[in-house]
C-alpha cells in the first residue's frame, strides 16, 4: 500500500491523533467511574470492615494479652504456688470469674508438672499433678509457647481439644521458674465457646469471605463464615503447599499483599476465576507480630454498590459513540483517499492514450525514462551497467516518494520499445525483470511495485509504478549495497555519512 506526500500524511497524522486523543479521552472518563469511584467503595467498605474487625480482635484479645503478661511475672517472680493446688485455686477462679470469655487455666511444665483448672458450670473443677503425667505437653498451646518466636512475643494462640471439658481456643504464654533447676513453664487461658462464638458473630466478613490473624510466630488462624463458627489453625508449611480451598485463598491473597503497590492497606486480587480484595492491617494487641487479614469476593462488595446511571454516565457513553461513528467516516475517508491516490499513481495499467500524455510531460521528480532494459544501444551490447541504471532510478523511488518508471523510452520521449533488448516474448522480459527486482533489490519490497508491457505506438514498453517504502532500500551490486535518493529529476546515491543522516530521519519523513 504506498504511502501519502509527506504533508498529507502530516495532515492526516494530526487528525489522526486528535480522534484517538478524543476517543481515548472518552474510554477514560467512562472507565472514571468503574476504576475510580467503584475501587473507592471498595476501599471504604473494607477499610471500614477491617478497622472495625481489628477493633473487635483487639478489644477482646488485649485483656487476654494483658492477664497472660500477669500470670507470666508471677512465674518468673517465684510467687506461684506450684505446688499447692489450693494456693492455685485461689489465685485463678477469680480470673476466670472476672472474664466472661475465660473457660479453664492450665499450666504445664518441663519437670512433669500440670495443674488443670476447668470452669464447670458455677462450680470449678480442679487438678494438681506435680511429677510424671506429661499429658498436656501435647497440646498445641503447650508446643506453640515454648517455640522460640512465641516467646519472645510474649504468648501464642492455638485451637484447643475436642471433649466436653476442652476450650475451642486456648492463648498461652511460657516463662522460667527462677528457683530450683529453672524448669520451663506455660500457662494456657482458655476461652469460652459462647465467648468466642460472640466474638465471631462481630466480625463484619461477608457470607463469602474470609477473615484471618497472621503472625509470623504462632500461624495464621482464619475463619470463613460459610464453613460454619469456628477458627481453624494452620501454618506456614500449610499454607504454602495447600490444597484445599481457605488454604490456597489465604495463599493468593497473602502473595497479592506483598506485592502491592503504594501504602494502602487494601489490594485485588484474582482467585478461582473471581476477583477479590483484602485488606490488611497490623493489631494492637501483643507486640505488633499479628496481623488482620480480611478477604471479600468482589461479587459480596457490589451489593453494596447500588447506584443508578447518572446523566455522567449518559454523557461519556454518547461522547464514545460521537468519537466511534468520527473514526469510522475518517478511516473510510482516508481509504477512499488513498485509494484515489493510488489509482492516479498506477500507471502501469493506463491507457495507451494516457501513457503518451504523460510521456509527453516529460521527465521530473516521479517520472524517468530508460531506453533498454539491458542492452547498450551505443556498444551495441548487453551490459549489466544498463540494468543497474534502471534498477538505481527504482531504488531512488522506493526511498522518497514513488514515482513511474518508462523502460523503452528515450530521454527525448520518442518510444524505443522492448524489441532492442532481444527477448522471445513478453514473458521471458518480465521474467528477466522479476529476477533482476529480486536479486538486486529483494523480495520483500516487491509489494512496493506494480509493472507490466503496455502497447503504445505498436511498441511495448516497460511501465514501472513505484511506491514508497517503509523501509529503507539499498541497491545491491556484488559485495556492495547502495543507496540512492531522487533529488529532483535525478537519481543521487548517498555517501556512506550522507546515508546514516538519511535513515535518522527515514521514520518520520
Amino acid at each position: 500500500m504506498p504511502k501519502l506526500h509527506q504533508h498529507e500524511r502530516s495532515r492526516l497524522r494530526l487528525l489522526s491523533i486528535l480522534l484517538i486523543v478524543i476517543a481515548v479521552a472518552a474510554l477514560a472518563l467512562m472507565g472514571w467511574r468503574e476504576v475510580t469511584v467503584r475501587r473507592g467503595v471498595y476501599a471504604s467498605i473494607l477499610e471500614g470492615r477491617g478497622v472495625a474487625t481489628a477493633r473487635e480482635l483487639d478489644s477482646f484479645f488485649g485483656p487476654i494479652s494483658e492477664q497472660l503478661a500477669v500470670i507470666r511475672s508471677w512465674g518468673e517472680q517465684g510467687a506461684l504456688e506450684l505446688t499447692d493446688r489450693t494456693a492455685l485455686d485461689q489465685r485463678f477462679v477469680p480470673i476466670i470469674k472476672s472474664y466472661d470469655w475465660a473457660s479453664e487455666v492450665a499450666i504445664a511444665g518441663q519437670d512433669g508438672l500440670e495443674y488443670r483448672l476447668v470452669a464447670a458450670g458455677e462450680d470449678f473443677e480442679s487438678t494438681l499433678v506435680q511429677s510424671g503425667s506429661f499429658i498436656l505437653h501435647n497440646s498445641e498451646w503447650y508446643e506453640g509457647a515454648l517455640e522460640p518466636d512465641a516467646a519472645q512475643s510474649g504468648w501464642s494462640i492455638a485451637p484447643g481439644e475436642s471433649g466436653a471439658k476442652g476450650s475451642p481456643f486456648y492463648a498461652s504464654a511460657a516463662w522460667v521458674e527462677p528457683t530450683g533447676s529453672n524448669p520451663q513453664r506455660v500457662v494456657a487461658l482458655g476461652i469460652s465457646r459462647v465467648a468466642l462464638d460472640a466474638l465471631i458473630e462481630s466480625f463484619s466478613v461477608t457470607e463469602g469471605g474470609m477473615m484471618a490473624v497472621v503472625s509470623l510466630e504462632a500461624g495464621i488462624s482464619w475463619h470463613m463464615p460459610s464453613l460454619g463458627p469456628q477458627f481453624t489453625q494452620a501454618d506456614a508449611e500449610e499454607v504454602l503447599h495447600a490444597t484445599d480451598q481457605p488454604r490456597l485463598l489465604l495463599a493468593e491473597a497473602l502473595y497479592a499483599s506483598t506485592h502491592t503497590n503504594g501504602p494502602a492497606r487494601h489490594y485485588r486480587f484474582r482467585f478461582a476465576g473471581q476477583n477479590w480484595w483484602g485488606w490488611r492491617g497490623p493489631l494492637a494487641t501483643g507486640d505488633g507480630t499479628r496481623e488482620l487479614m480480611l478477604l471479600l469476593p468482589q461479587a459480596d462488595l457490589s451489593d453494596r454498590l447500588m447506584t443508578t446511571t447518572s446523566p455522567l454516565t449518559y454523557g461519556l457513553l454518547l461522547l464514545f459513540g460521537i468519537c466511534v461513528v468520527m473514526l469510522v467516516r475518517t478511516t473510510q475517508g482516508l481509504r477512499g483517499r488513498l485509494e484515489r491516490m493510488t489509482g492516479a499513481a498506477t500507471h502501469s495499467q493506463a491507457s495507451e492514450e494516457e501513457l503518451r500524455t504523460l510521456i509527453d510531460s516529460g521527465e521530473g521528480d516521479h517520472l524517468e525514462f530508460k531506453s533498454t532494459l539491458r542492452w547498450n544501444l551505443r556498444e551495441n551490447r548487453p551490459g549489466k551497467e544498463i540494468e543497474l541504471s534502471w534498477m538505481k532510478t527504482v531504488v531512488a523511488f522506493l526511498n522518497t516518494e514513488g514515482g513511474t518508471l518508462f523502460v523503452g523510452v528515450d530521454d527525448a520521449g520518442r518510444i524505443v520499445g522492448c524489441s532492442p533488448d532481444g527477448f522471445r516474448n513478453a514473458d521471458k522480459y518480465l521474467l528477466h525483470v522479476n529476477n533482476l527486482l529480486q536479486r538486486h533489490i529483494g523480495v520483500e519490497f516487491s509489494r512496493y511495485l506494480r509493472y507490466d508491457l503496455r502497447p503504445i505506438e505498436d511498441e511495448k514498453v516497460l511501465v514501472v509504478d513505484v511506491f514508497p517504502s517503509d523501509d529503507p532500500v539499498f541497491l545491491r551490486n556484488d559485495d556492495d549495497d547502495l543507496f540512492y535518493v531522487r533529488i529532483g529529476p535525478a537519481s543521487r546515491k548517498l555517501s556512506l555519512r550522507k546515508t546514516l543522516e538519511y535513515l535518522k530521519d527515514f521514520e518520520n519523513r
